[in-house]
C-alpha cells in the first residue's frame, strides 16, 4: 500500500511541476503536449537512428545477462545464494534497463504501457527461459508500437493521434486484464 501511495504521490508532484512548465512555455505548448502524449510525428530518420544504439545497447546487455536475470527471477536470496554478487549485477541490469527507455524517450515522448504490457505477454506465449523472453519482449514491444503508430495515422486521418494516446487505450485494459487473470505474476520464471 505504501508503495501505490508513494507512486500516487510522486505522479502528482510532476505532474504539476510539467502543468507549470506547460503554463511557461507559451508558443511552444502544442509541440510539448504531443510530445508528452508520445508520438513519432514530425521526427526525422536522424532523430530515429539516434534512439538505436540505446535500444541495440540495452537488449544485447540484457541478452548476454540472461543467466543472471534467470537467477534473479528466482529471488535475490536464491541468487545470492547461489554466489550473485547482487551489489554489482542489480545496478548493471538497472543500467541495461534504462538504456533503451532513454535513448527512446527524448524522440519519441512517453509511449505508455508498453514497457508494461510487452514481458507478460512474452511470459504468456513464449518459453520460460530469460534469452527467450528478452528477445521476445522486445519484439513484442516493436511491434506494439508499429501497430499502434498505424492505427494512430490511420484513424483521424488527415490529422494523426499521438501514439501515447493508442498505447494508453489499448495497454490500460490490456494490462488490468493480465492482473486479473491467473497467469499474471510480478516475478519472472527463471
Amino acid at each position: 500500500m505504501h508503495l501505490a501511495l508513494g507512486g500516487v504521490s510522486i505522479s502528482l508532484f510532476l505532474s504539476a511541476v510539467t502543468t507549470y512548465i506547460l503554463l511557461l512555455s507559451g508558443p511552444q505548448v502544442p509541440s510539448l503536449l504531443f510530445w508528452l502524449a508520445g508520438g513519432f510525428q514530425g521526427r526525422s530518420w536522424t532523430q530515429l537512428a539516434y534512439m538505436a544504439p540505446w535500444v541495440f545497447l540495452g537488449t544485447a546487455g540484457a541478452l548476454a545477462c540472461q543467466r543472471v536475470i534467470g537467477l534473479l527471477a528466482l529471488s535475490e536470496q536464491a541468487a545470492a545464494g547461489m554466489g550473485l554478487q547482487l551489489s554489482f549485477w542489480k545496478p548493471l541490469l538497472l543500467l541495461l534497463a534504462v538504456l533503451p527507455v532513454a535513448g527512446v524517450t527524448p524522440v519519441a515522448g512517453p509511449v505508455a504501457f508498453v514497457g508494461l504490457a510487452a514481458p507478460h505477454i512474452a511470459r504468456l506465449l513464449g518459453p520460460k527461459s530469460p534469452g527467450w523472453t528478452i528477445a521476445l519482449t522486445a519484439a513484442i514491444g516493436g511491434l506494439m508500437v508499429v501497430a499502434a503508430d498505424v492505427i494512430a495515422r490511420s484513424v483521424a486521418a488527415p490529422q494523426e493521434l499521438p501514439v501515447g494516446i493508442v498505447t494508453a487505450l489499448i495497454g490500460g485494459p490490456l494490462f488490468i486484464y493480465l492482473l486479473q487473470s491467473r497467469n499474471f505474476s510480478f516475478k519472472g520464471e527463471a
